[in-house]
Protein backbone atom coordinates (compact mmCIF):
# COMPACT_ATOMS: atom_id res chain seq x y z
CA UNK A 1 0.00 0.00 0.00
CA UNK A 2 1.25 3.55 -0.72
CA UNK A 3 -0.11 4.62 2.70
CA UNK A 4 1.68 3.97 6.00
CA UNK A 5 -0.17 1.80 8.52
CA UNK A 6 0.35 4.30 11.34
CA UNK A 7 -0.12 7.40 9.18
CA UNK A 8 -2.93 9.97 9.12
CA UNK A 9 -4.78 8.14 6.32
CA UNK A 10 -6.91 5.33 7.76
CA UNK A 11 -7.28 2.03 5.90
CA UNK A 12 -10.94 1.35 5.13
CA UNK A 13 -12.21 -2.16 4.47
CA UNK A 14 -15.48 -4.05 4.17
CA UNK A 15 -15.39 -4.47 7.94
CA UNK A 16 -15.21 -0.79 8.91
CA UNK A 17 -16.30 1.33 5.91
CA UNK A 18 -20.00 1.40 6.77
CA UNK A 19 -19.50 2.25 10.46
CA UNK A 20 -16.72 4.80 10.04
CA UNK A 21 -17.98 6.54 6.90
CA UNK A 22 -21.54 5.79 5.82
CA UNK A 23 -23.20 5.63 9.26
CA UNK A 24 -21.07 8.30 10.93
CA UNK A 25 -22.97 11.55 11.44
CA UNK A 26 -20.22 13.49 13.22
CA UNK A 27 -17.29 13.34 10.81
CA UNK A 28 -16.62 14.32 7.22
CA UNK A 29 -14.49 11.82 5.28
CA UNK A 30 -12.26 12.17 2.23
CA UNK A 31 -11.36 8.77 0.78
CA UNK A 32 -8.73 7.81 -1.81
CA UNK A 33 -9.31 4.67 -3.89
CA UNK A 34 -6.20 2.94 -5.27
CA UNK A 35 -5.09 -0.40 -6.68
CA UNK A 36 -1.96 -2.50 -7.13
CA UNK A 37 0.23 -1.62 -10.08
CA UNK A 38 -1.29 1.85 -10.47
CA UNK A 39 1.51 4.41 -10.88
CA UNK A 40 -0.77 7.48 -10.57
CA UNK A 41 -2.13 6.04 -7.31
CA UNK A 42 1.37 5.86 -5.86
CA UNK A 43 2.18 9.35 -7.14
CA UNK A 44 -0.95 10.77 -5.51
CA UNK A 45 -0.36 9.20 -2.08
CA UNK A 46 2.22 11.71 -0.72
CA UNK A 47 -0.01 14.66 -1.67
CA UNK A 48 -3.06 13.01 -0.11
CA UNK A 49 -1.11 12.17 3.06
CA UNK A 50 0.14 15.75 3.37
CA UNK A 51 -3.43 17.03 3.05
CA UNK A 52 -4.52 14.59 5.77
CA UNK A 53 -1.83 15.91 8.12
CA UNK A 54 -2.88 19.51 7.50
CA UNK A 55 -6.52 18.64 8.30
CA UNK A 56 -5.78 16.41 11.29
CA UNK A 57 -8.61 16.60 13.82
CA UNK A 58 -10.82 18.52 11.36
CA UNK A 59 -11.69 16.08 8.56
CA UNK A 60 -11.07 12.33 8.46
CA UNK A 61 -8.95 10.89 5.64
CA UNK A 62 -9.05 7.26 4.55
CA UNK A 63 -8.00 4.97 1.71
CA UNK A 64 -9.51 1.90 0.07
CA UNK A 65 -7.31 -0.65 -1.68
CA UNK A 66 -9.56 -1.74 -4.54
CA UNK A 67 -9.44 -5.52 -4.83
CA UNK A 68 -11.82 -8.45 -4.79
CA UNK A 69 -12.16 -7.97 -1.03
CA UNK A 70 -13.32 -4.36 -1.36
CA UNK A 71 -15.08 -4.50 -4.73
CA UNK A 72 -18.48 -4.06 -3.03
CA UNK A 73 -17.34 -0.71 -1.61
CA UNK A 74 -15.96 0.47 -4.96
CA UNK A 75 -19.07 -0.50 -6.88
CA UNK A 76 -21.33 0.90 -4.19
CA UNK A 77 -19.90 4.39 -4.66
CA UNK A 78 -19.54 4.17 -8.43
CA UNK A 79 -15.76 3.86 -8.79
CA UNK A 80 -14.91 3.17 -12.45
CA UNK A 81 -11.20 4.04 -12.42
CA UNK A 82 -8.37 4.67 -9.98
CA UNK A 83 -6.97 6.78 -8.52
CA UNK A 84 -10.18 8.42 -7.36
CA UNK A 85 -10.91 10.69 -4.41
CA UNK A 86 -14.42 10.97 -2.97
CA UNK A 87 -15.74 13.22 -0.22
CA UNK A 88 -18.48 12.04 2.14
CA UNK A 89 -20.44 14.63 4.17
CA UNK A 90 -21.73 13.83 7.64
CA UNK A 91 -25.40 13.93 6.64
CA UNK A 92 -27.55 11.66 4.50
CA UNK A 93 -29.82 12.79 1.68
CA UNK A 94 -33.36 11.49 1.26
CA UNK A 95 -34.16 10.10 -2.18
CA UNK A 96 -37.89 10.68 -2.82
CA UNK A 97 -37.76 8.33 -5.80
CA UNK A 98 -36.55 5.37 -3.72
CA UNK A 99 -39.28 5.26 -1.09
CA UNK A 100 -37.61 8.18 0.74
CA UNK A 101 -34.53 6.07 1.36
CA UNK A 102 -31.68 8.11 2.87
CA UNK A 103 -28.02 7.61 2.03
CA UNK A 104 -24.81 9.61 1.88
CA UNK A 105 -24.26 11.36 -1.44
CA UNK A 106 -20.55 11.66 -2.10
CA UNK A 107 -18.74 14.33 -4.07
CA UNK A 108 -15.89 13.60 -6.46
CA UNK A 109 -12.59 15.45 -6.31
CA UNK A 110 -11.75 16.09 -9.94
CA UNK A 111 -7.97 16.53 -9.80
CA UNK A 112 -6.40 13.80 -7.69
CA UNK A 113 -2.80 14.80 -8.39
CA UNK A 114 -2.96 18.52 -7.56
CA UNK A 115 -1.45 20.20 -4.49
CA UNK A 116 -2.26 19.13 -0.95
CA UNK A 117 -3.82 22.56 -0.38
CA UNK A 118 -6.42 21.88 -3.08
CA UNK A 119 -7.26 18.54 -1.48
CA UNK A 120 -7.56 20.23 1.93
CA UNK A 121 -9.84 22.90 0.47
CA UNK A 122 -12.03 20.17 -1.01
CA UNK A 123 -12.20 18.50 2.41
CA UNK A 124 -13.17 21.76 4.13
CA UNK A 125 -15.93 22.38 1.58
CA UNK A 126 -17.70 19.23 2.80
CA UNK A 127 -18.24 20.67 6.30
CA UNK A 128 -21.62 22.26 7.06
CA UNK A 129 -21.59 26.05 6.59
CA UNK A 130 -21.21 28.05 9.80
CA UNK A 131 -24.73 29.47 9.65
CA UNK A 132 -26.17 25.95 10.01
CA UNK A 133 -24.38 25.02 13.21
CA UNK A 134 -23.00 28.19 14.83
CA UNK A 135 -24.93 31.23 16.05
CA UNK A 136 -23.29 34.62 15.57
CA UNK A 137 -23.84 36.70 18.72
CA UNK A 138 -22.70 40.30 19.04
CA UNK A 139 -25.13 41.78 21.59
CA UNK A 140 -26.60 40.61 24.88
CA UNK A 141 -29.96 40.27 23.11
CA UNK A 142 -28.40 37.88 20.57
CA UNK A 143 -27.04 35.70 23.37
CA UNK A 144 -30.36 35.83 25.24
CA UNK A 145 -32.16 34.49 22.16
CA UNK A 146 -29.69 31.61 21.89
CA UNK A 147 -30.21 30.73 25.55
CA UNK A 148 -33.99 30.87 25.17
CA UNK A 149 -33.91 28.61 22.11
CA UNK A 150 -31.59 26.22 23.94
CA UNK A 151 -33.97 26.03 26.90
CA UNK A 152 -36.93 25.34 24.60
CA UNK A 153 -35.29 22.90 22.19
CA UNK A 154 -33.18 20.70 24.47
CA UNK A 155 -34.15 18.85 27.61
CA UNK A 156 -32.11 19.36 29.64
CA UNK A 157 -30.56 22.48 28.05
CA UNK A 158 -27.09 22.03 26.58
CA UNK A 159 -23.82 23.76 27.53
CA UNK A 160 -23.11 26.86 25.42
CA UNK A 161 -19.67 27.41 23.89
CA UNK A 162 -18.65 30.91 22.80
CA UNK A 163 -15.61 31.69 20.66
CA UNK A 164 -14.27 35.24 20.86
CA UNK A 165 -12.53 35.82 17.55
CA UNK A 166 -10.96 38.68 15.61
CA UNK A 167 -11.98 37.13 12.29
CA UNK A 168 -15.15 37.81 10.33
CA UNK A 169 -15.20 34.31 8.82
CA UNK A 170 -15.66 31.22 10.98
CA UNK A 171 -12.64 28.94 10.95
CA UNK A 172 -12.72 25.45 9.48
CA UNK A 173 -11.66 24.07 12.86
CA UNK A 174 -14.61 25.63 14.69
CA UNK A 175 -17.03 24.42 12.01
CA UNK A 176 -15.72 20.88 12.40
CA UNK A 177 -16.08 21.02 16.19
CA UNK A 178 -19.67 22.23 15.87
CA UNK A 179 -20.36 19.15 13.74
CA UNK A 180 -18.51 16.74 16.02
CA UNK A 181 -20.36 17.98 19.14
CA UNK A 182 -23.78 18.67 17.61
CA UNK A 183 -26.69 17.99 20.00
CA UNK A 184 -24.13 17.98 22.82
CA UNK A 185 -23.01 21.63 22.85
CA UNK A 186 -24.56 24.82 21.47
CA UNK A 187 -21.96 26.77 19.50
CA UNK A 188 -21.80 30.56 19.29
CA UNK A 189 -19.21 32.99 17.97
CA UNK A 190 -18.65 36.67 18.71
CA UNK A 191 -16.22 39.29 17.51
CA UNK A 192 -13.57 40.10 20.10
CA UNK A 193 -14.72 43.72 20.30
CA UNK A 194 -18.41 42.92 20.72
CA UNK A 195 -20.73 43.61 23.63
CA UNK A 196 -21.00 39.88 24.33
CA UNK A 197 -17.25 39.40 24.72
CA UNK A 198 -16.96 42.47 26.95
CA UNK A 199 -19.77 41.10 29.11
CA UNK A 200 -17.87 37.83 29.49
CA UNK A 201 -14.86 39.74 30.83
CA UNK A 202 -12.53 38.87 27.97
CA UNK A 203 -9.81 41.26 26.83
CA UNK A 204 -10.04 41.59 23.01
CA UNK A 205 -6.25 41.37 22.90
CA UNK A 206 -6.46 37.78 24.19
CA UNK A 207 -8.57 36.55 21.25
CA UNK A 208 -9.11 33.91 20.09
CA UNK A 209 -10.62 32.65 23.34
CA UNK A 210 -13.03 29.73 23.78
CA UNK A 211 -15.40 29.65 26.76
CA UNK A 212 -18.20 27.36 27.84
CA UNK A 213 -21.05 27.80 30.29
CA UNK A 214 -23.53 25.28 31.64
CA UNK A 215 -27.25 26.03 32.11
CA UNK A 216 -28.07 27.11 35.65
CA UNK A 217 -24.44 27.88 36.47
CA UNK A 218 -22.97 31.37 36.62
CA UNK A 219 -19.38 30.21 36.18
CA UNK A 220 -17.84 30.44 32.73
CA UNK A 221 -15.02 28.01 32.04
CA UNK A 222 -12.25 29.23 29.76
CA UNK A 223 -10.09 26.98 27.61
CA UNK A 224 -6.50 27.71 28.61
CA UNK A 225 -4.77 25.22 26.31
CA UNK A 226 -3.61 25.61 22.73
CA UNK A 227 -6.21 26.43 20.09
CA UNK A 228 -5.64 23.15 18.29
CA UNK A 229 -8.15 20.50 17.29
CA UNK A 230 -7.13 17.81 19.78
CA UNK A 231 -6.82 20.14 22.78
CA UNK A 232 -10.12 21.92 22.09
CA UNK A 233 -11.96 18.63 21.52
CA UNK A 234 -10.71 17.33 24.88
CA UNK A 235 -11.87 20.54 26.58
CA UNK A 236 -15.33 20.33 25.02
CA UNK A 237 -15.65 16.62 25.81
CA UNK A 238 -15.16 17.43 29.49
CA UNK A 239 -18.18 19.75 29.53
CA UNK A 240 -20.42 18.40 26.75
CA UNK A 241 -23.71 16.62 27.28
CA UNK A 242 -23.85 12.87 26.72
CA UNK A 243 -24.09 11.49 23.18
CA UNK A 244 -27.81 11.12 22.33
CA UNK A 245 -29.12 7.56 22.32
CA UNK A 246 -30.57 8.08 18.84
CA UNK A 247 -27.26 9.38 17.47
CA UNK A 248 -27.21 8.91 13.69
CA UNK A 249 -26.47 10.95 10.55
CA UNK A 250 -28.94 13.76 9.93
CA UNK A 251 -31.31 13.03 7.05
CA UNK A 252 -31.91 15.96 4.71
CA UNK A 253 -34.69 16.26 2.17
CA UNK A 254 -33.49 18.08 -0.98
CA UNK A 255 -37.08 19.11 -1.66
CA UNK A 256 -37.34 21.15 1.54
CA UNK A 257 -37.23 24.86 0.79
CA UNK A 258 -36.56 24.36 -2.92
CA UNK A 259 -39.61 22.55 -4.26
CA UNK A 260 -42.15 24.77 -5.98
CA UNK A 261 -45.56 25.21 -4.38
CA UNK A 262 -48.82 24.74 -6.24
CA UNK A 263 -48.96 28.47 -6.86
CA UNK A 264 -45.53 28.52 -8.46
CA UNK A 265 -46.53 26.75 -11.64
CA UNK A 266 -44.96 23.70 -13.19
CA UNK A 267 -46.00 21.12 -10.58
CA UNK A 268 -45.41 17.56 -11.77
CA UNK A 269 -43.74 18.77 -14.96
CA UNK A 270 -41.08 20.56 -12.90
CA UNK A 271 -40.53 17.42 -10.80
CA UNK A 272 -40.21 15.27 -13.93
CA UNK A 273 -37.75 17.69 -15.52
CA UNK A 274 -35.67 17.86 -12.34
CA UNK A 275 -35.66 14.06 -12.08
CA UNK A 276 -34.51 13.75 -15.70
CA UNK A 277 -31.76 16.31 -15.12
CA UNK A 278 -30.50 14.45 -12.04
CA UNK A 279 -30.46 11.14 -13.91
CA UNK A 280 -28.50 12.67 -16.77
CA UNK A 281 -26.00 14.23 -14.36
CA UNK A 282 -25.57 10.90 -12.56
CA UNK A 283 -25.08 9.04 -15.84
CA UNK A 284 -22.47 11.59 -16.89
CA UNK A 285 -20.58 11.19 -13.61
CA UNK A 286 -20.63 7.40 -13.85
CA UNK A 287 -19.38 7.33 -17.42
CA UNK A 288 -16.99 10.27 -17.21
CA UNK A 289 -13.55 9.34 -18.50
CA UNK A 290 -10.24 10.93 -19.35
CA UNK A 291 -10.50 9.35 -22.81
CA UNK A 292 -13.13 9.45 -25.52
CA UNK A 293 -14.97 6.21 -26.28
CA UNK A 294 -14.37 4.40 -29.57
CA UNK A 295 -17.16 2.28 -31.02
CA UNK A 296 -16.14 -1.17 -32.35
CA UNK A 297 -17.20 -0.17 -35.87
CA UNK A 298 -14.83 2.81 -35.80
CA UNK A 299 -11.84 1.02 -34.27
CA UNK A 300 -10.03 0.29 -37.54
CA UNK A 301 -10.44 3.83 -38.84
CA UNK A 302 -9.73 5.66 -35.58
CA UNK A 303 -6.90 3.43 -34.34
CA UNK A 304 -5.41 0.93 -36.76
CA UNK A 305 -5.25 3.33 -39.71
CA UNK A 306 -4.65 6.50 -37.72
CA UNK A 307 -1.22 8.11 -37.86
CA UNK A 308 1.14 8.48 -36.18
CA UNK A 309 0.11 6.74 -32.90
CA UNK A 310 -3.09 6.42 -30.89
CA UNK A 311 -3.10 5.56 -27.18
CA UNK A 312 -5.95 3.23 -26.27
CA UNK A 313 -7.29 2.23 -22.88
CA UNK A 314 -8.99 -1.18 -22.85
CA UNK A 315 -11.45 -1.59 -19.98
CA UNK A 316 -13.99 -4.04 -18.68
CA UNK A 317 -17.38 -2.80 -17.55
CA UNK A 318 -17.87 -2.25 -13.81
CA UNK A 319 -14.26 -3.11 -12.98
CA UNK A 320 -12.23 -0.15 -11.65
CA UNK A 321 -9.00 0.25 -13.57
CA UNK A 322 -5.99 2.48 -13.21
CA UNK A 323 -6.19 5.47 -15.55
CA UNK A 324 -2.57 4.75 -16.48
CA UNK A 325 -3.38 1.39 -18.11
CA UNK A 326 -2.97 2.50 -21.72
CA UNK A 327 -1.37 0.86 -24.70
CA UNK A 328 0.08 2.29 -27.90
CA UNK A 329 -1.24 0.61 -31.04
Amino acid sequence: SPYAEDGPVVELTDENFADLVMENGRDVWVVAFHADGCAPCAQMAPTFTKAAKSMDGIVKFGHVHVSEATMAIARGVGIVSVPAVLGFPAHKTINPYKKNEASKQHETYKNSTSSHKRVAEFAASLLPPAEETIARVETSDDLARVKEANANDASPPLPIATLASTKDVTSTLYRSLALKFKRRVVFTEAHAGSEVVAGLGVDPEDAPVLMISKPGEDAIVRHDGEMKATEIAEFLETHAAAVPEDDAPEERDPRAGSRKTSGGGGGDDDDAAAKKKRKEAKRKRETESLFGAIAPADFEKEVLKHEPVTAVVFTRLNVPRCVNESRAV
